[in-house]
């Protein structure tokens, strides 16, 4: 099975606290390191800046996808060279193209752009629209409020699938990418195996 593509939600925010820019910056060397290909909102602040500088520190693939609003006023990374550019009057064709063709989806800490992200695609993933995968790095518990809310909803009887189904939690980068890769394994028909490298160190899992 060949690399992944994935799909990278976070905060353009550039008062993201340093605890949310160095995970999102180790998850960029990671799927550098893994070979995937990541694609996220291009942006130079916030989670998406540290992801980015993260992946072309290791000499990664990267490719933006930004709405024309944005690149009049330079917002977008400066280093990326693979830039989707849409338009529209609002951000639906920019999450449409976000996620054309991924294999997964990762969530990292960010505001009301990024949940509602997230949201829409596990919303897809409720009514069968969409099969993507999606996993939140809950660093420092920073997604603990919408773990518990899913709790409560499926408890309250309102979810057409077992919270564990529409988004998955994990506490750091390098856990969230290994579930990506096991999953996508336990998915695939001839037990294929990815490869993933987990602190600089190549590791293998096998179904």
């Amino acid at each position: 099975m060949p690399p992944l593509t994935v799909c990278v939600y976070g905060s353009s925010s550039p008062r993201t606290p340093q605890k949310y820019l160095d995970e999102s910056h180790r998850l960029g060397h990671l799927l550098s390191e893994g070979g995937h290909l990541c694609i996220n909102g291009a942006g130079k602040h916030g989670c998406m800046g540290a992801l980015n500088d993260g992946v072309q520190q290791a000499n990664g693939r990267v490719r933006g996808v930004i709405h024309a609003k944005w690149v009049v006023d330079q917002a977008e990374h400066p280093n990326i060279m693979d830039l989707i550019v849409v338009e529209g009057d609002d951000l639906q064709e920019r999450k449409k193209a976000l996620v054309h063709g991924v294999d997964v989806i990762i969530a990292l800490p960010g505001g009301p752009g990024t949940w509602d992200e997230m949201w829409e695609m596990a919303c897809q993933r409720g009514i069968g629209f969409s099969g993507v995968p999606i996993v939140a790095v809950n660093t420092d518990g920073f997604y603990d409020g919408f773990v518990q809310q899913l709790q409560r909803a499926d408890k309250d009887g309102l979810l057409y699938l077992p919270p564990k189904d529409l988004v998955h939690f994990e506490p750091d980068a390098e856990s969230a990418l290994r579930w990506c890769v096991e999953h996508i394994n336990s998915l695939a028909p001839d037990a294929h195996v990815i490869p993933v490298k987990v602190s600089s160190v190549s590791a293998t899992i096998q179904w």
